[in-house]
């Protein structure tokens, strides 16, 4: 299998986005972004404070393909917190509220998601889970026909070698206890997680019990689960339930199955 960080990078340069991190006078993001552009993967953008950002951008040698935005720019606060404002209205916020929310970087580079003036958004570094996905959650919501957001982790094993694996363990963010459909519609959007890298989805449902060894409502929500995804998707590569021993290693899944 062909190293898949520079199958990521390769279609990364030829799209050339705009990605905002709000996080950007963080040291390691601030370093990502002098690699993403020397790299020429993507156009990115650090939000600040202007005077924190110019110091950062002079320190590091930031070259001009890396854009700097003042978070305390008045004039888009403005724009932003009457969108939000609209956007938030029927659930209760006000236009005071808005402008306080748009002052603080999350909210700031979630408008200039929503409003199309970046392509994409990068954070959490500094900050918990639930401050980086409240504003998503808020203002861009879930695509049509996804009811639940749900996250998932990407682990290269022996990258750019013959023995290099790809695997994609969902939900290990977002969702502590999904319901049965739920863990289904985890299921497929990790599918198709794993197809838009180029990767050939074979799903393992994960329990502690593998094939019935186990009896217990958790195992049966599992193995409800798997059920929900066989019938929406019978052509997927799916097996369950079962540990997590049989789900990577061939030889021990032979012998529970």
């Amino acid at each position: 299998m062909a190293d898949i960080i520079k199958q990521i990078w390769r279609r990364a340069a030829k799209q050339q986005k705009r990605i905002v991190f709000p996080e950007g006078e963080e040291a390691r993001i601030v370093a990502a972004a002098k690699i993403i552009a020397a790299k020429r993967l993507a156009v990115p953008v650090l939000l600040g404070r202007a005077a924190a950002l110019k110091r950062l951008a002079a320190k590091h040698k930031l070259p001009k393909q890396v854009e700097l935005v003042d978070v305390a720019d008045k004039k888009r606060q403005e724009a932003y917190a009457k969108k939000l404002y609209q956007l938030r209205q029927a659930k209760g916020l006000d236009l005071a509220t808005a402008k306080k929310l748009v002052a603080q970087p999350m909210y700031f580079g979630t408008m200039m998601l929503k409003l199309g003036e970046v392509d994409g958004l990068v954070a959490g570094a500094t900050q918990p889970t639930r401050d980086t996905l409240l504003p998503a959650f808020q203002i861009i919501k879930t695509r049509p026909g996804v009811k639940k957001v749900s996250g998932a982790n990407i682990l290269v094993l022996g990258q750019g070698t013959a023995q290099q694996r790809v695997l994609v363990f969902a939900d290990c963010a977002v969702n502590p206890l999904p319901n049965a459909p739920e863990l289904a519609e985890i299921a497929l959007l990790t599918a198709a997680t794993a197809q838009q890298f180029g990767l050939k989805p074979r799903v393992a449902m994960l329990s502690f019990s593998t094939a019935g060894s186990a009896k217990h409502p958790e195992v049966t929500l599992v193995q409800q689960a798997v059920k929900i995804v066989q019938r929406k998707q019978p052509r997927l590569k799916l097996a369950g339930e079962m540990q997590v021993d049989a789900a990577l290693v061939p030889e021990v899944c032979q012998q529970k199955f």
